[in-house]
């Protein structure tokens, strides 16, 4: 995952019975590889805990500051 915007996000898996579980979050500018299996959803937050990015796993996730 790449942080292309100027604000931190916060990182969560949502596990199979659709609860969140909270991941360190990303600082702007950075970049991290976060282990996962495939079908895995990911969703990252903002501040104001907006949903910037969603995805399954496998994907590669550049958020960029709109």
């Amino acid at each position: 995952m790449t942080n292309q915007s100027s604000r931190e996000v916060d990182v969560t898996w949502i596990n199979f019975e659709g609860d969140a579980v909270d991941y360190p979050s990303l600082a702007p500018g950075s970049h991290g590889s976060q282990p996962s299996y495939l079908r895995h959803l990911w969703a990252l937050y903002d501040e104001s805990d907006q949903c910037v990015a969603a995805f399954r796993a496998p994907a590669d996730v550049t958020i960029i500051d709109r």
